[in-house]
């Protein structure tokens, strides 16, 4: 595993409970660890496109590559975070929900 993955893994099995994981688990977590950080490295070429390359036909195939591949990757970290129960609609009802008091995520430290 990279230093990224590492990181994204620590993140995400430290941000449930100690059971919340098993051990038939870890093929899925682990794909999910990948996606996240080739999606972290298609983001980072999407910040480094330069807008005036579009007016060429290899920007803009480029530019279509990228966005594919975000959008493709997006969607696999959508499916395999909701088949792990990671994402907020997995994990608490609607009807239940009420705000609670406190900083929001913008405008907490990093930890």
């Amino acid at each position: 595993m990279t230093q990224g993955e590492r990181g994204v893994w620590l993140a995400t099995v430290n941000s449930k409970p100690a059971d919340w994981f098993g051990t038939e688990h870890v093929p899925i977590l682990i794909e999910y660890v990948r996606c996240v950080c080739r999606a972290q490295v298609v983001d980072g070429q999407l910040k480094a496109f330069d807008d005036a390359w579009l007016a060429t036909d290899d920007g803009l195939a480029r530019f279509e590559k990228l966005t594919s591949i975000a959008t493709k990757t997006a969607g696999m970290i959508n499916r395999l975070a909701t088949a792990m129960r990671l994402t907020q609609q997995a994990t608490m009802r609607a009807d239940k929900v009420h705000p609670k008091p406190g900083r929001k995520l913008w405008q907490r430290e990093p930890s």
